[in-house]
């Protein structure tokens, strides 16, 4: 952690991040990591759909009385908590998903607008995700290769390792 804070943060600056370990014991058996990702990306919310909206000024005049509920502004930054180094042991998917509740409990008590969990499609662990409230956006990623062009295939079919979270 002290590491990510000293690469991502000018002097002064304190980003929040954290990892969150689970055991069986004495044995790591899922660990997942957050990061405020505020000092190197702005994402900023430039427009919504009328009923996005709609939906929002809404929201906003229900948490008036409730001051850790951070609504999202048009033309404001959105602060983003970022899951980032994810994993567990086979049959401790639960783990997983009790660390990642954890994890958007921080981000709300932190007055995070959002937990950004980025997963391919075809990955198995996206089932930890379903029942949990969230908006699913998706992105094309592109390769080609003059040099391995029977690799493209693989890859195509694989699941990427690298979220683009951070790019």
């Amino acid at each position: 952690e002290e590491e990510i804070a000293r690469t991502l943060c000018l002097p002064g600056e304190d980003p929040f991040s954290r990892t969150f370990v689970a055991r069986d014991d004495r044995h790591i058996v899922a660990t997942l990591s957050v990061l405020d990702t505020a000092p190197v990306k702005r994402n900023i919310l430039l427009s919504a759909p009328p009923s996005a909206r709609a939906a929002v000024a809404l929201l906003r005049l229900l948490a008036a009385p409730f001051p850790g509920f951070c609504v999202p502004k048009i033309g404001n930054p959105l602060r983003l908590l970022t899951v980032r180094h994810f994993a567990c042991e086979d049959g401790h998917e639960e783990a997983l998903r009790f660390l990642l509740r954890q994890a958007r409990r921080e981000a709300f008590g932190k007055r995070f607008t959002f937990l950004v969990f980025g997963l391919h499609e075809s990955d198995p662990l996206r089932s930890l995700v379903r029942g949990m409230p969230g908006f699913t956006f998706s992105s094309l990623a592109f390769a080609t290769s003059l040099i391995a062009p029977a690799r493209m295939e693989a890859l195509a079919g694989g699941i990427p390792f690298e979220d683009y979270a951070l790019v």
